[in-house]
């Protein structure tokens, strides 16, 4: 993290505490609340909140399109193989429980078994 906050400021002229502003809230963001800290009895998510302020036009979009890009990179990615791998199956499997309904409901009211595959 400390070369790709250092590279940043380099590369925007801005002062490298934005950059490791900047780079630790998108790592918390990168983070949200897959990861649990367990300290005794008491469990806490690993949220992090980051408030940047900056004068407009001092840079903060330069910053973010350094330091946040992969995050969005890696999200846009994710977000193309949910809908291209994923939501399809999920759709199928849905209209299947949709037409199966009414012969579920029938068993059920008969007080019938459900077939095995």
């Amino acid at each position: 993290m400390r070369r790709a906050v250092e590279a940043t400021a380099l590369a925007t002229q801005l002062p490298a505490s934005l950059a490791a502003a900047a780079a630790l809230a998108t790592l918390a963001a990168s983070i949200g609340a897959g990861l649990q800290i367990r300290v005794g009895r008491h469990t806490t998510m690993a949220n992090l909140a980051i408030l940047i302020g900056l004068m407009s036009g001092l840079g903060k979009d330069d910053i973010d399109r350094h330091i946040v890009a992969p995050l969005i990179e890696i999200d846009s990615r994710l977000r193309r193989w949910w809908e291209r791998e994923i939501r399809p199956r999920l759709l199928d499997d849905l209209d299947e429980a949709r037409r199966s309904l009414p012969q579920l409901r029938t068993l059920r009211s008969r007080g019938g078994m459900l077939p095995r595959k």
